[in-house]
């Protein structure tokens, strides 16, 4: 890894960037560094979002396909340390010591976490990440011959910034900046690492991605799933990440798997579960709907937008069926 640089973007943002990922302030050198060389199997799904893009709902559905809901349509018991979202964890969190893990303004997602808390559970192991590409993903995951599962999460880009914006409250920088920092608009549109959003600019992440996705399609080991689809359709996505994962899907499993995985029926299953469930509620799962960055902001701002969108993801494939809803 190259050496460790901290700049400010803003009073409450101090800025680290490791190999050339901006890196969010809760994000370990060690879990990148571990989760490039994880020992991927080939019954592991590691799922690839941006934040605020449909991480946790994905999460919850894996979880109910994997063993959460019976094929009865009966539900399993929750383990605290299980995959469901009110344990949700990133391997780029974690270390080999135990230590509290959560986010900055919220409360710990475990009391005690370590890397054996996600890669030593059961098989299949499901592993949700805001790592993406070739660059950060395990190696044995993106060689073309390699194992392993990738679920592709993405949701049309408008609405990514609006969440991000509310998530955790309004930041002091506002939308268009003051004192306090760049504001979110031009922190969301930034190329440069020093004052991108965490992760990345989330347009060069969504184009890495395609580039992943293009080289490992032939391998039938990736499965593109998008945000505003499962919106429209809940039952046709479930039925393909079922298939994709080769897994049975009774009509009583699957008919309890649409009840639960409902924004509403996942706010109060949520809400009743795990260290977080009202911390989920009102800022995890905020409003979930497709489009509500038409009630913010004006013409012009979303013109910028749409200028930054069109230089790096214009005809990039991946992200023409984002293209409708934004």
């Amino acid at each position: 890894f190259e050496q460790i640089r901290t700049v400010g973007l803003s009073e409450a943002m101090p800025r680290r960037i490791i190999r050339g990922l901006p890196c969010p302030s809760f994000l370990k050198e060690e879990g990148l560094e571990r989760f490039r060389d994880v020992e991927v199997f080939d019954d592991d799904v590691i799922v690839s979002s941006l934040p605020k893009g449909g991480t946790t709902w994905v999460a919850e559905i894996l979880f109910q396909l994997t063993g959460g809901i019976r094929d009865d349509g009966s539900s399993a018991e929750r383990d605290e340390m299980n995959n469901s979202p009110s344990s949700l964890l990133y391997p780029e969190m974690l270390d080999t010591e135990p230590g509290v893990v959560g986010l900055p303004a919220g409360p710990p997602i475990h009391k005690v976490a370590t890397w054996d808390t996600i890669f030593g559970k059961p098989r299949p192991r499901v592993v949700s990440t805001h790592l993406y590409g070739k660059e950060y993903l395990p190696r044995q995951l993106v060689d073309p011959q390699g194992k392993g599962k990738l679920i592709l999460v993405l949701r049309n880009l408008k609405d990514v910034m609006i969440s991000n914006h509310f998530f955790f409250g309004e930041p002091k920088d506002g939308w268009l900046g003051n004192e306090h920092g760049i504001g979110s608009v031009a922190r969301f549109l930034s190329t440069d690492l020093e004052t991108c959003s965490p992760y990345g600019n989330y347009m060069q992440i969504v184009k890495a991605n395609d580039a992943l996705h293009q080289s490992l399609a032939p391998t039938g080991r990736v499965l593109v799933l998008y945000y505003e689809a499962m919106k429209e359709d809940l039952g046709r996505e479930v039925d393909r990440m079922a298939s994709f994962l080769n897994l049975p899907l009774t009509p009583h499993k699957r008919e309890a798997m649409l009840a639960q995985s409902s924004f509403e029926g996942m706010k109060t299953a949520m809400g009743a579960h795990g260290l977080r469930g009202e911390h989920i509620k009102a800022n995890i799962m905020r409003k979930g709907q497709i489009g509500d960055w038409r009630n913010h902001l004006d013409e012009a701002t979303w013109a910028r937008f749409d200028k930054v969108y069109e230089d790096i993801l214009g005809g990039v494939p991946l992200a023409e069926p984002l293209r409708p809803y934004q």
